[in-house]
């Protein structure tokens, strides 16, 4: 694996769960001297009372304990209940005081034993699979999930066990539920209090009390029932509701043996017999008095400590192994020549995979955030046998968790236009016409894909793919019991960074691979009620583990106090497939319509920080919106089947993507997608007639009547892009013509307008868009303008409200200039980074350094050695959780720091690739390699692993 994942620690426990009775053994154990790792298949700890909105104080609440009291004293200073962020912070701050490694959004994969003895686990994340040998496990999960993993025997489930659902405010259904599938009845609980712009509010804490029943102990099983549940325990107009549903199904250890009272537990009441798998959870051999105990909040820090205190003295030895005679607990259920492909997996020696189960589909849908919602409401209505997979605990993803609860633009017609009205009549909340209750459009979405016949899982999260040769087959997945494999005849991924196709080995372009732009981003802080907080504070790769556990972490600390944080990562900009298209800034521009055309986009340069392309170099992106279109073969992997890829993990040049990614137009291009799988079936997706597609899409209003197979609006014709050429000089808004043709035709067309231009300022122009393109045709005059041009008003990193240029013409003459590749020119950039003031801006370090490296002298190297020796300039990195946290700050759009690391890196990597034996640029960037922030540490591991042949 490559340093920017996991680097897994050696571990003698693993504990599973993040509850407060796993934190608290994980503290106990690591006070012992033990190495423990703790991993929380969720974005936070303290699952038990987060999760399940569990906010009521106990009854005479025991806070001898220090951690009972911090978690618990500010609930009981205030006589209120409890406020899931300071719990979730507080177990965080007492891990990362002692040192304990924490793995957020984590799953265990299965149990792996070596010559039939336990030697550890595999975890499932978003950087992949790895393995985790430990010498025990300590279940802390609310359900037990680890041992329902590795196949140990429970008591059967009691027959219509307890079930809650909790939501914050609201109204009263206007109808019971005595005609539904499950009924029950609503109790308060008492009121929160939460903060909205410096005023202080309550709302009432409702919970639905229902019974319920399992098929069996499958994850498929238990989300079926929350499925029901989650429809007839929606209170109009609520404000927040639980990640999931609390049910106390009495099952526990031990079948046959009489349960223990808590005053006399011993391990046999808490573990497996070999002592490998310990327990915290209510599957614990106890009484009903000690069950009820351990699940309260108090209690379970001193039970924590007690379940760790019998680890300690029956802690068995690590066994020794080979990685050749690694066994999982999966079994091996695929048929013949289909292919399981991890996402990402560990260097270190890792077990064939197994599954849990398997699962068969017409239509899977990976993600059911923007896009993935829609998608699986348009296979499930064409008759598909659909399921969506969502890692988070509702569906609709940036515009619902994410908070984004309005409308940037977008062309709000068909399904969009469909959903905005259902939403807005589910909701007794008033809201503006480009916004909406987020709490109904997650209600909306699950009533309405069940509704049609398919079904949800929540807290599932991709870790793989299932293919034959070049089509994909279906998907493996995450689920808090372990992998599963669904098969299906088509995939839809909806997960954002195309982590399907990827896994599968689909060409992608990740964040940080060849550039660091990027869209920035952030996670907000949430309140009750409040529908619409939108941050960009940082760089966030949310496809790699790390980064966003830390990010998630940061994000507390910066929002500490809030009631709660969001747990998507308001992603602008991801992983993208290369597709059999690239959708193109020109294509944007110049409003291309495709003769495969499936939605159309509408927004304008909405870019969140700076441009790549050598177009917008020339001419910014202007604020004007604009039209863009988006094809089929955008969707397209090139090279697979089977697989239909939609949101922003689609194929276009990351510059174009601005104006195609607004929620309405992703929500239209995400059912497209799903209608598109559907109607392919088994079949190739590339042989459905696009024409019997393109007309349902016109009857349901997503595209314009006309929009059937169109004629392609390119290629442009001579005389326009001549007309066009000419017309630059005085119009810079027209060059982008010539950007439609290939390179060898540009650069013709462009030589014989510099010739033959009759003024130095036409002469100028061209040889600048010449040099841009790099040829060195007019290098002495972009040389001469260089030299005679002060030094302009920069640009320093800025990502909320970036509109327009992130140069300056200066700079854009200079990274030109140095594009032409002329050595002999190298002494005009050297004197103009002599002249450069002290405290100057983000771009004209950029464009210097871009350009000393393009040109690759290593007479740069001193010049780029004193630029970094300026004070303050270096120094920026963020290698652990601590350092980044040390980065929070109250401003929720902050740039100063991503401008610093930004300079500082970009420097460095061009003082590196004008001397790769240079100390000092070396140095910076293997500080780099192991940043916090994917985009940082990606980029300055492909600089460095760019050396080794």
């Amino acid at each position: 694996m490559a340093s920017f994942a996991y680097s897994l620690p050696v571990a003698d426990v693993v504990v599973v769960g993040g509850s407060i009775a796993g934190v608290s053994a994980a503290l106990a154990l690591h006070s012992v001297g033990l190495k423990v790792v703790l991993l929380s298949g969720r974005t936070y700890l303290g699952e038990g009372v987060c999760d399940s909105l569990n906010l009521r104080l106990p009854e005479a609440c025991d806070v001898r304990h220090p951690l009972a009291l911090r978690l618990l004293g500010e609930a009981l200073e205030a006589d209120a209940l409890l406020r899931p962020l300071h719990i979730k912070l507080e177990l965080e701050r007492a891990l990362r005081k002692a040192g304990v490694p924490v793995l957020l959004a984590t799953t265990p994969g299965e149990i792996v034993r070596a010559a039939g003895a336990f030697v550890g686990l595999t975890i499932c994340n978003r950087s992949g699979r790895q393995f985790l040998p430990c010498r025990a496990i300590l279940d802390s999960t609310v359900r037990g999930e680890v041992a329902r993993m590795a196949g140990v025997t429970l008591t059967a489930p009691v027959e219509n066990f307890p079930v809650i659902r909790r939501v914050i405010g609201g109204e009263p259904p206007a109808t019971d539920t005595a005609g539904s599938q499950i009924s029950g009845h609503w109790e308060a609980e008492g009121k929160v209090a939460f903060v909205v712009n410096d005023e202080t509010r309550l709302a009432t804490l409702w919970a639905w009390h229902t019974q319920g029943s399992l098929a069996d102990g499958s994850w498929a099983s238990w989300m079926k029932l929350e499925q029901v549940v989650r429809l007839v325990s929606y209170r109009p107009g609520q404000d927040f509701s639980a990640d999931g549903i609390a049910a106390f199904t009495g099952e526990r250890l031990h079948p046959g043996s009489p349960p223990e009272p808590l005053a006399t537990v011993t391990p046999v009441a808490i573990s497996t017999a070999d002592r490998r798998l310990w327990f915290t959870g209510p599957i614990a051999n106890l009484d009903e008095a000690g069950r009820s105990a351990i699940i309260r909040p108090d209690r379970a820090v001193m039970w924590g400590e007690e379940v760790a205190a019998r680890l300690v003295a029956h802690l068995p030895p690590l066994i020794p192994r080979g990685a050749e005679g690694l066994k999982s607990s999966g079994r091996d259920l695929l048929p013949a020549g289909i292919e399981a492909c991890d996402l990402a997996s560990s260097s270190r020696g890792l077990p064939d995979g197994g599954f849990a189960a398997v699962y068969e589909v017409d239509v899977l849908v990976v993600g059911g955030g923007t896009g993935g919602a829609p998608a699986g409401i348009a296979a499930a209505r064409a008759g598909a046998r659909t399921l969506v997979a969502e890692f988070l605990s509702g569906l609709g993803g940036v515009g619902t968790l994410g908070l984004i609860g309005q409308y940037w633009y977008g062309n709000r017609v068909g399904f969009t236009a469909e959903m905005d009205r259902a939403v807005t009549a589910k909701s007794p909340k008033k809201m503006r016409e480009d916004a909406w209750d987020v709490e109904a459009k997650m209600q909306w979405y699950h009533e309405e894909i069940t509704r049609v016949g398919g079904d949800v899982w929540y807290k599932t999260m991709v870790c793989g793919a299932l293919k034959e040769g070049t089509r994909l087959v279906g998907a493996i997945l995450a689920t808090p019991q372990g992998r599963v494999a669904v098969r299906a005849k088509c995939v839809v991924d909806a997960t954002g960074s195309a982590d399907v196709a990827a896994a599968a080995g689909a060409e992608t372009v990740a964040i940080g691979d060849a550039h660091l732009a990027v869209q920035g981003t952030g996670l907000p802080p949430r309140a009750p009620g409040v529908n619409y907080t939108n941050t960009d504070y940082d760089f966030i790769d949310d496809s790699n583990a790390r980064d966003a556990g830390s990010a998630h972490v940061t994000a507390r600390e910066k929002f500490a106090h809030a009631f709660d944080t969001g747990q998507l990562v308001d992603s602008r900009e991801r992983r993208r497939i290369v597709g059999d298209y690239e959708v193109t800034p020109m294509d944007i521009r110049l409003a291309r319509i495709f003769p495969d055309t499936i939605n159309k986009a509408r927004s304008n340069f909405d870019t969140h920080g700076f441009t790549v392309h050598p177009l917008f170099m020339i001419v910014p992106p202007d604020h004007d919106a604009r039209v863009g279109y988006v094809p089929l073969r955008a969707l397209l992997p090139r090279g697979f089947e089977g697989v239909l890829v939609t949101g922003l993990g689609i194929s276009a040049h990351r510059d174009a993507m601005p104006v195609i990614r607004m929620q309405a137009d992703v929500q239209n291009q995400g059912y497209a997608a799903g209608l598109a799988a559907a109607l392919s079936g088994a079949a190739p997706i590339r042989d459905l007639p696009v024409e019997n597609l393109q007309r349902r899409l016109v009857e349901l209003g997503i595209l314009d009547d006309g929009m059937v197979c169109p004629p392609d609006t390119f290629p442009l014709s001579d005389d326009e892009i001549a007309r066009s050429l000419a017309a630059a000089v005085d119009d810079p808004e027209q060059i982008d013509r010539i950007f439609t043709t290939d390179e060898v035709t540009r650069i013709a067309w462009l030589r014989t307008a510099y010739v033959g231009a009759g003024e130095s300022r036409a002469r100028r122009f061209y040889a600048f868009v010449l040099g841009m393109l790099g040829d060195a045709t007019g290098a002495e005059e972009l040389a001469a303008e260089v030299a005679g041009t002060a030094w302009d008003t920069g640009w320093n990193y800025r990502g909320m409200h970036q509109f327009g240029a992130s140069m300056s013409p200066l700079d854009a003459r200079i990274i030109a200039l140095g594009r032409c590749r002329r050595a002999d020119l190298l002494p005009v950039l050297i004197a103009k980074a002599a002249e450069l003031p002290a405290d100057t801006a983000f771009s004209h370090y950029r464009a210097l350094a871009e350009a000393f490296e393009t040109i690759g002298d290593a007479a740069a190297a001193p010049v780029l050695e004193k630029l970094l020796n300026r004070p303050g300039l270096t120094g920026h990195q963020r290698t652990d959780v601590t350092a980044r946290v040390a980065t929070a700050s109250a401003d929720s759009n902050e740039n100063s720091f991503r401008n610093a690391s930004l300079i500082e890196l970009h420097l460095a990597r061009a003082l590196h690739r004008v001397d790769p034996a240079h100390p000092r640029g070396r140095e910076i960037l293997e500080s780099y390699r192991h940043d916090q922030r994917a985009l940082f540490a990606r980029h300055a591991e492909k600089l460095l692993s760019a050396d080794t042949p």
